[in-house]
């Protein structure tokens, strides 16, 4: 299934549960983001995530964001600036692996829409509680794709 329309027109959780599957990109090199892009929609697929390991993942972030009809996010969020960062390179969602408050408060601030990844239970009792929103399940089970 695919987005209808600009991926700005669609709030983020909602269009990445009608993408339904996310890759998860390593860019090393900025130049290489226009043609992803252009792969990963001439293939149907409108969502990708872009991992902040490397250098030019800030650069290739923004790259993609510019691609109408493309919903670009970021991860994982180890840092509290990382969360504007992203934002302001284009990314309309942020993720974390697991919930710490220093990178979650920031991020609600940001105008990118922020989800821990949380681990099973009971590890995840620190995310009630802080309104944050969707979250998602690590390891992934097909039975909970979604937490609202």
């Amino acid at each position: 299934m695919s987005v209808v329309g600009p991926a700005t027109a669609v709030d983020p959780i909602d269009a990445l549960g009608a993408i339904g599957v996310i890759p998860v990109v390593v860019i090393d090199d900025a130049a290489q983001a226009a043609p992803l892009a252009e792969a990963l929609m001439s293939g149907g697929i409108n969502g990708v995530e872009v991992t902040l390991r490397t250098p030019a993942a800030r650069s290739a972030l923004a790259v993609m964001a510019a691609y109408d009809g493309l919903l670009v996010g970021a991860g994982t969020l180890l840092e509290p600036q990382q969360a504007a960062q992203a934002a302001d390179a284009g990314a309309r969602f942020a993720v974390s692996l697991g919930f710490d408050p220093s990178c979650s408060t920031p991020a609600r601030r940001s105008p990118c829409r922020f989800f821990p990844v949380l681990p099973p239970r009971p590890r995840s009792s620190g995310y009630c509680g802080q309104a944050c929103g969707p979250a998602s399940s690590f390891p992934p089970s097909p039975a909970v794709a979604w937490a609202r």
